[in-house]
């Protein structure tokens, strides 16, 4: 019995929480919350951006790769200028002309390929397919006899990226 009395003692004080006590405790952890959203907006964006490049590493990289994928299945290589290359390779099932060259368009440089004649004496070049874009600069250089380094230089958002590869070259 005594403990009933007790319980309904504590049950009917009229102690409690304060308005100002209340007041606390809510913009407390209204500030916890915003503290803790805008850590996860800046993880959120910050993985965004980890995407951002790391795609944009892999595009230049298979760009690069693709180039050099024809470049040593060619039977003829002829080096325009540092920015053009011809060369004659086994695409699309047979052997034909293809050109690595910088264009402008809308968005700025890009880097392209334009697809020729399948006459190993007439190249007849056709469109310019886009590649890769935002290319800020494109070279061919024989390093030495035999050797042909291709370099890409890419930039976006203020950010440059440099590819460059080494091909074996008949």
């Amino acid at each position: 019995m005594k403990f009933s009395l007790c319980l309904k003692n504590k049950f009917n004080s009229s102690a409690g929480f304060t308005l100002i006590e209340i007041l606390i405790v809510l913009s407390i952890s209204s500030l916890l919350t915003i503290c803790f959203l805008q850590l996860v907006i800046r993880l959120y964006q910050n993985n965004n951006n980890f995407i951002f490049k790391n795609s944009w590493q892999l595009d230049a990289f298979l760009a690069v790769n693709f180039m050099v994928e024809q470049i040593t299945n060619s039977i003829k290589i002829e080096v325009v200028n540092q920015g053009e290359l011809n060369i004659y390779t086994y695409y699309n099932h047979n052997y034909q002309w293809l050109k690595f060259s910088l264009f402008q368009n809308e968005k700025g440089k890009t880097l392209a390929k334009a697809i020729g004649s399948e006459e190993p004496l007439q190249q007849d070049f056709g469109k310019n397919l886009t590649l890769i874009n935002q290319v800020k600069e494109l070279k061919f250089i024989k390093v030495k006899p035999g050797l042909l380094q291709i370099k890409l230089l890419l930039t976006q958002n203020k950010e440059e990226l440099i590819v460059s590869r080494l091909v074996k070259i008949n």
